[in-house]
């Protein structure tokens, strides 16, 4: 179909409109694996955020924590995972005892416990994240 397009360096596809086609996987002439691919007119949102570990206790004394890189679960509305672009914001509601970054790097401060919440740009969606430092 030409809706769709095959960029074979890091073997994404991407689609020009909402339609279906199915890809291919040949070997020596035959088609050893096929799948029909569907995409949507509708652009990737925030739909899920998840921490994988909540609580989450930290060392005043670790450096820093990276939420994406380490806890935190971003997915769109086809259960894509997102997280490294996804636009969110990021509050501490104890900048005495954690700070955080606007991409999500908490930098211990002092010992003691904070909630990291992560909110999605329109507000539609967030997650809590309880942070212990020691």
């Amino acid at each position: 179909s030409t809706n769709f397009n095959l960029n074979p360096t890091t073997l994404v596809l991407y689609s020009t409109a909402a339609g279906t086609t199915t890809i291919k996987a040949w070997i020596g002439g035959n088609v050893v694996a096929q799948v029909n691919v569907t995409s949507s007119a509708a652009a990737p949102t925030v739909n899920t955020m998840v921490f994988t570990e909540n609580p989450k206790t930290i060392s005043l004394t670790g450096g820093t924590y990276d939420l994406k890189a380490a806890n935190l679960v971003i997915k769109d509305q086809y259960g894509v995972n997102i997280t490294s672009s996804a636009n969110v914001n990021y509050f501490s509601n104890n900048t005495g005892v954690v700070t955080v970054n606007s991409s999500g790097v908490v930098t211990p401060v002092s010992a003691g416990t904070a909630t990291i919440s992560v909110i999605e740009s329109s507000g539609a969606t967030s997650a809590t994240l309880t942070i212990t430092v020691q």
